[in-house]
C-alpha cells in the first residue's frame, strides 16, 4: 500500500486500533500486515506496522516496486501522490468509487496532471448505498506496422 502523509496518519491512527466490533477480522489484518510506504517530507517516522518512510525519489521507489513479483501496489486516497504516479504514467488501473453526495467545492483527483491518460472503463458495481466503483485500465496504443 501506498500512501501521502495526511491519507497513511488517517489510516494508521484508525485501523491499529480497529476492533471486531466495528469491523471484519480480516480487513483489520490485512490492513495491519500489509507492507505500506509512506512519502512524505514532514513526518520523521512512520510507527504504524510494516510501514516505512521514503523521503525522496518517489517515482525511483515505485518504478523498482512494480519491477517485483507479487501482488499489486494499491493506492488510497492521497490525492498529491495519485496525481504525481499519473503524471508519471505508472498507474495502470483506476478503481474510482463514486460517492452520491454533492458537495459545491472539493480538491481534485488529477490536479497536478498536465498530460492526457486514456482509460479504458473495465468494470463497474453499484452498491446498496448508491455508491458507484467505476474500475479502469490505462489504454494501451499498438501501433501497427
Amino acid at each position: 500500500m501506498l500512501f501521502g502523509r495526511i491519507t497513511y496518519q488517517l489510516m494508521e491512527s484508525y485501523w491499529s486500533v480497529a476492533t471486531t466490533a466495528t469491523d471484519d477480522q480480516r480487513i483489520i489484518d490485512a490492513m495491519n500486515d500489509s507492507s505500506k510506504i509512506v512519502f512524505s517530507k514532514t513526518i520523521d517516522k512512520a510507527e504504524w506496522k510494516n510501514s516505512r518512510l521514503v523521503r525522496e525519489n518517489m517515482i525511483e521507489e515505485v518504478s523498482e516496486l512494480k519491477k517485483r513479483s507479487g501482488k499489486d501496489i494499491v493506492i488510497y486516497g492521497s490525492g498529491s501522490l495519485v496525481s504525481a504516479l499519473t503524471q508519471a504514467e505508472m498507474i495502470d488501473n483506476y478503481r474510482l468509487y463514486v460517492v452520491p453526495v454533492i458537495l459545491g467545492s472539493g480538491k481534485p483527483l488529477f490536479n497536478q496532471v498536465n498530460n492526457r491518460i486514456n482509460l479504458e472503463l473495465n468494470d463497474t458495481r453499484k452498491f446498496n448505498s448508491g455508491l458507484v466503483l467505476l474500475h479502469y485500465k490505462k489504454r494501451i496504443h499498438l501501433i501497427n506496422n
